[in-house]
């Protein structure tokens, strides 16, 4: 089941909402249903054309950003209107009540264009705000989406009229999470926008950070169904926010230890984070499913690796890619490594991981080395992650960030994850480019769909509710949280570049991590998880993956029939960018876009504005004394 929010109850703003107006000129067009009209035929012609024609699917999956901060300022492109913040919706609901300041903050522009009134030093480097679970709920606040400050800056003190300069830093790095770009700071990202397609109406499959959306991407689901057969551990809400380790997997605690034939990089396991329901894996692969068996490997997923394993489909290769994996020092960070939360998959006498199904992702040896070196498969689906380094050459703009007397790097990785002890903005779409550069330009281009999406929020605003699908998550049937089921979580950016995209096409269908999936499934011809004997459990109390919300689409209307059909092709040179680079050699003026404006100008209250990277910059130089964060990511 899933219950849509009522945008009527959207618009009974409060009371800290009734000072803000509209900003000039932009769209009053709200969407009346987040369904595109198309064709319903259409969509069987695609759907069976698709089947055929496409043979690799790649998912790169960066980190910790919404739909509205990276595009929130998007312009509507061939006639097309884009769910951001020009639109009514978000003119009535954008003002988040500030309890620092006791006022109304509204989403403001920050740009590394000097020439820009909202030029901002080291504007890509922005701290994300809460993210896990239960901050995300409070959040949203049953959907009215008023309370990220709320919980932002829970417990921090009102500033007065002379607050102290680390009062105002801490408040400039608190509203940082309403900090939005434009084409100034991401060109890389809203080239691909205006190239390809863009979604606007897609969602994170559940609450959570970074670890359950890892999860939900390689699985359709965070453990509801395991949870709902009284198998493994129950989740359970702590009294200070947070949750207990188990299903469904609420929290960003490493993956329980590695245990596989191959040594990976260290890392600090948690064995009580073992899930076990099934994985894409499980249905690409019936191969895998009957070694497994044969092996006595199967987790609580006997009768679905069974049921998989008896069928006469043709095994899917697959492989999860992730920077640092088994080199050291390049940047792995072990919570977003979804294959090794599950106790079939990380497991020495597994039949579903090896170094094929496992791999890095570094330089010159990894994804891109695999696919310059036409390494891959004739067939296959590929999860790629970035990590909190970079072995690309890729730098910060601002050299002070890795070279500095501390001996530390800073804001050098390419996943896109913010904080100091992560990724500039600039480098991670630099670093995306390169791996869009590399398929393109590869033998794979001609059969290939890229989904490129991120996994949670960060923290960051976003002003369209997410829907609600299923029932209570069994992780909340008490507490404060007490009622709320298990998705959809906050809007997140999500394209689909392929040969066979549309080009330049805003689709506002209702999508999510699940959707991801639904399009695996579709091409190769695969049942879905709400299928599978295992899972009928939860399905029947209405806990199903993912997949088996019948609301949520495919992302197949991203594709062209007569280009399936075909016609004319997205040639490989669309795809590409010459010489991805930091600072990015793209801009709005280079690419012809014109944003539009910005709900409000830059926040003056207490002096000018400042981003994180600004006063780490400070202290790097000397001028200020704060004791300098971790170079390493930050666990979310």
């Amino acid at each position: 089941m899933r219950r849509f929010v009522s945008y009527i109850v959207i618009l009974t703003a409060s009371w800290a909402l009734a000072g803000c107006g509209g900003p000039s000129g932009a769209s009053s067009v709200a969407p009346v249903t987040s369904q595109n009209t198309a064709d319903a035929a259409a969509r069987l012609r695609i759907a069976a054309l698709v089947h055929g024609k496409v043979k690799h699917v790649f998912v790169l999956i960066q980190e910790n950003h919404t739909f509205d901060q990276i595009f929130g300022l998007f312009p509507g492109v061939n006639g097309q209107y884009v769910e951001n913040l020009g639109t009514y919706l978000a003119q009535e609901t954008d003002c988040q009540y500030d309890p620092e300041t006791l006022g109304c903050q509204r989403p403001f522009l920050i740009s590394p264009n000097t020439n820009s009134p909202n030029y901002v030093a080291d504007a890509p480097d922005i701290t994300g705000g809460n993210n896990g679970r239960y901050d995300q709920e409070v959040s949203i606040d049953r959907g009215k989406m008023d309370d990220f400050l709320v919980d932002a800056e829970a417990g921090q003190p009102v500033l007065g009229p002379t607050p102290s300069p680390q009062q105002v830093e801490a408040h400039n790095e608190s509203i940082g999470i309403e900090g939005v770009y434009d084409c100034d700071t991401v060109p890389y990202l809203w080239y691909y926008a205006r190239s390809f397609t863009l979604f606007d109406h897609y969602f994170q499959a559940n609450t959570g950070d970074s670890t359950p959306s890892n999860i939900q991407l390689f699985s359709g689901q965070i453990g509801q169904t395991e949870a709902a057969a009284g198998e493994g551990t129950l989740s359970q809400p702590l009294a200070s926010g947070g949750y207990t380790d188990g299903v469904p997997i609420s929290n960003d605690d490493n993956p329980p230890p590695a245990d596989l034939r191959f040594p990976i990089t260290s890392y600090s396991g948690d064995s009580g984070t073992f899930q076990s329901y099934a994985t894409m894996p499980v249905l690409l692969n019936p191969n895998m499913d009957r070694l497994a068996e044969q092996k006595r490997v199967v987790g609580y997923e006997g009768r679905d690796i069974t049921k998989e394993g008896n069928t006469n489909r043709q095994s899917v290769p697959w492989a999860w890619y992730e920077e640092g994996l088994t080199t050291a020092n390049a940047g792995f960070s072990a919570h977003h490594t979804a294959p090794l939360y599950f106790d079939y998959i990380n497991n020495p006498g597994s039949g579903f991981v090896n170094k094929k199904t496992l791999r890095d992702n570094v330089e010159n040896n990894g994804f891109i080395s695999d696919i310059k070196g036409g390494k891959l498969p004739a067939s296959g689906v590929f999860w790629v992650k970035g990590g909190n380094e970079n072995t690309y050459g890729l730098v910060p703009a601002d050299p002070i960030f890795t070279q500095n007397s501390s001996g530390s790097k800073y804001y050098v990785g390419d996943d896109d994850h913010p904080g100091s002890g992560s990724s500039d903005h600039q480098v991670a779409e630099a670093y995306l480019a390169e791996v869009i550069n590399a398929i393109a330009q590869s033998k794979y281009w001609k059969d290939s769909v890229i989904v490129v999406t991120w996994d949670d929020s960060g923290g960051f605003y976003d002003h369209l509710p997410p829907p609600g699908f299923g029932q209570t998550c069994p992780q909340d049937k008490s507490g404060s949280e007490e009622g709320y089921p298990c998705g959809d979580g906050v809007r997140l950016p999500a394209m689909v570049i392929s040969p066979f995209s549309k080009t330049g096409v805003v689709v506002h269908d209702l999508a999510d991590h699940g959707s991801v999936l639904k399009l695996i499934e579709a091409v190769f011809g695969l049942p879905t998880f709400a299928s599978l004997p295992d899972e009928a459990k939860g399905v029947s109390v209405g806990l199903s993956p993912a997949d088996g919300d019948s609301a949520s689409s495919n992302l197949l209307d991203a594709l062209d029939e007569s280009k399936l059909q075909g016609g004319g092709l997205n040639p490989p040179r669309l795809a590409e960018i010459s010489s991805p680079a930091v600072p990015p050699s793209m801009s709005c003026s280079s690419l012809g876009i014109t944003p539009i404006p910005s709900p409000t100008s830059l926040p003056s209250q207490y002096g000018s504005y400042e981003t994180a990277g600004w006063y780490l910059a400070q202290t790097l130089k000397a001028n200020r004394k704060v004791k300098l964060p971790p170079s390493k990511d930050d666990g979310d």
